[in-house]
This record gives C-alpha cells, structure tokens and sequence, in this order.
C-alpha cells in the first residue's frame, strides 16, 4: 500500500512539474548543446588567431634553423617530416656546331666559305688554301676571306709568322709594308724579320736597332749593343 501511494506521489510531481523532468531526465541532450556552443567559439576564436595553437597545424617549427633555411613562399612542414628535393632539371642540349669550322676556308662541290660565310664569285675548284689565312685563285690573293689589292698570285708566297711576299712587295697580316722591298727579305722567328737595310717587328720598322749583327735567339732579339723582347729594348 505504502509502495502504491510512493509511485502515485512521483508521478503527480512530474506531472506538475515538468521543467524538472526535462533537467534531469534528459540531461545527455543539454550537455551535447553545450559542447555545441563551446565548439561555436573555438571556431569563431580560429579565424581571429585567439586560442590558435600553431604548433597543432604544422605552420611553424620548434627547430629554429630549419625555419632559417625554408624556402620563402612554402609552409614548413611539421617536426620530423621532411619534403624530398625537386627532380633536378636537365641541362638543355649543346647548341648546334656550325658545320664550317671558325676562321677557317672551306671547300665543298659549290661554293668557297671563310668563318662559314660565302665567297662570291669563287670557282671551288681553282681556289687553293694556303697558311697564316692567306688563299688564292688564279686572279687575286686573299687573306681571312678579304682580297688583297695589288698581290700577284702568279709569284705569291707565304713565309710564316703572318708574313708574305710576292714579285713586288711584302705583306703582314695581309697588309702590304710601304717601302719593303721583297729582295734580300727573309723573317728570323718570334716575329722578327729583315731586309737588307732594316729589322723589323710585327711588320713595323724597328728604329735604333743595328741591323749588321741583329739576331733572335730563344725568344730574344739581340744586336751588339741591346737586348729586346717583342720589339722593345730592355737592356
């Protein structure tokens, strides 16, 4: 009897009473909503910086010489995770070689070709290459491609050392030397050459030098007097 009455008792509270039901008799529902707003701010505070933990995203490391030593414009990535290095590129290829080789003549079944570009005019068969960059045909004497005015190729030749001459004059480096006569003309070495009056140096007169006893030895020229080394005296 007194159970009955107990149970009877209960039930009129909840029923007049309702706001207490809802409190205890569902409480997993209030604590999920309040984890809900909870979690709203957390969010809310994410976008502001406040509460951020950085060190959760990976957006900075601990390590303060790795951060030294990232590359600008990349995230570092977390501790302990390291990024593999990019694939190296590949050198581009050797540019394509001229298939006439630099300063040189060049023959084929056509045409006449100095440092690859064309001689006009030119018979490839009558053209002869010689040495120091001196070529001829059967009409004009050429030297590095260009025509010398005046040459004979009947009677020219070279001497070496950028040296020519022919039946009337003497060449340097395809220049013809006023005043040189091509008789008693004979070049010693190291770019020293002689007439019978003068000594001469890269094509240039040498003055005060005594022709007589002039020599070239090892790299020097000498005479009875003086020492020189490429055309200037030094002793």
């Amino acid at each position: 009897m007194k159970r009955m009455l107990l149970i009877l008792l209960v039930g009129i509270c909840l029923a007049v009473n309702p706001v207490y039901a809802d409190r205890h008799g569902d409480r997993g529902k209030h604590n999920e909503r309040r984890e809900h707003r909870d979690n709203r701010g957390r969010h809310k505070d994410h976008g502001k910086g406040k509460g951020h933990d950085k060190k959760d995203y990976g957006y900075k490391s601990k390590d303060k010489s790795y951060n030294k030593h990232r590359n600008p414009g990349h995230s570092a990535p977390p501790p302990g995770i390291h990024r593999p290095h990019p694939r190296p590129v590949p050198p581009p290829p050797p540019p394509h070689k001229h298939k006439h080789h630099p300063r040189a003549y060049h023959i084929d079944r056509d045409r006449v070709y100095y440092d690859g570009v064309v001689i006009t005019g030119l018979i490839p068969t009558a053209f002869r290459i010689l040495t120091d960059g001196y070529a001829l045909n059967p009409e004009i004497v050429y030297y590095e491609g260009r025509p010398i005015r005046g040459a004979y190729p009947g009677s020219f030749r070279v001497l070496g050392g950028g040296y020519a001459m022919d039946g009337f004059g003497v060449y340097f480096n395809g220049v013809k030397l006023i005043g040189v006569s091509p008789a008693g003309f004979r070049i010693l070495g190291g770019g020293y050459a002689v007439d019978p009056h003068y000594v001469y140096y890269g094509g240039v007169r040498l003055k005060g030098v005594h022709r007589a006893s002039f020599r070239y030895d090892n790299g020097y020229g000498y005479d009875n007097w003086h020492r020189y080394h490429h055309g200037r005296r030094i002793r």
